[in-house]
């Protein structure tokens, strides 16, 4: 019998043998991960840094890896995350303000397994989808942030991106350098 709070895959309906083994792989390959060689191209592991998320889950799809190298070598990372999530799903059971409480709770939880801890994550909570209309005030906010962080390196989402909350920090992020 398998307990339905003990991981993901259990939840998924996989017994804990498998579950177990999930998680030991990503505990091996978080390992890995760590172990690689430094690229000599890449940023350096233990500069300080901002991370910018334009949603709570693009600071792990986006820069995860680079996140995980720089806590394991002890570098401050401070992340983020401009809009609330609220708008992420369509959902007729979870209203928007509690998918954002909810899409919150995820980010901290994802940041800690990332090595940043709650003291060093910022939520600005602009709604989705309304980040353009931020303006000056973003590129301000930013710019106190990286300050106070000490951060040396700044990595925001590309200009190029689809989406227009993307597209509108990283034009605060180049306008904040």
């Amino acid at each position: 019998m398998t307990r339905p709070d003990s991981t993901v895959a259990t939840r998924r309906g996989l017994p804990s043998a498998a579950s177990a083994l999930l998680a030991g792989g990503f505990a091996l390959y978080r390992r890995l991960l760590l172990a690689r060689p430094r690229d000599a191209g890449c940023p350096a592991a233990d500069t300080p840094a901002l991370v910018l998320a334009p949603h709570p889950d693009d600071e792990t799809l986006g820069c995860g890896a680079l996140i995980a190298r720089k806590t394991a070598a002890a570098a401050p990372v401070t992340v983020v995350f401009a809009c609330d999530g609220r708008h992420s799903h369509r959902s007729g059971l979870i209203p928007p303000d509690a998918l954002a409480a909810l899409r919150r709770r995820e980010a901290l939880a994802a940041c800690a397994r990332l090595g940043v801890g709650p003291e060093r994550v910022t939520f600005l909570d602009h709604e989705d989808g309304h980040l353009a209309k931020a303006g000056a005030s973003l590129v301000r906010r930013i710019t106190e942030l990286a300050q106070a962080a000490g951060a040396r390196e700044l990595f925001a989402p590309s200009g190029q991106d689809g989406h227009p909350d993307h597209r509108a920090l990283s034009a605060a992020a180049r306008a904040a350098l």
